[in-house]
């Protein structure tokens, strides 16, 4: 997730070599701990992004008024 902190299923099925189905039960298991939030609100194919690393990432980077 600290390298791709937005993943689809089938991408890390395919990064991991792990089967679909248990990327798809590891992220959304992820996301009822509130480690990940889907941004996608649709059934299947699916975006998770891992909002704390991102926040840290984003953390001085508003525009200068």
């Amino acid at each position: 997730m600290q390298r791709n902190p937005i993943v689809s299923i089938p991408a890390t099925a395919r990064k991991t070599g792990l089967s679909a189905p248990t990327v798809a039960k590891s992220l959304e298991h992820m996301r009822r701990l509130g480690m990940l939030h889907e941004i996608t609100g649709r059934p299947r194919h699916r975006l998770f992004v891992y909002d704390a690393y991102l926040a840290i990432l984003n953390e001085g980077t508003e525009p200068i008024r």
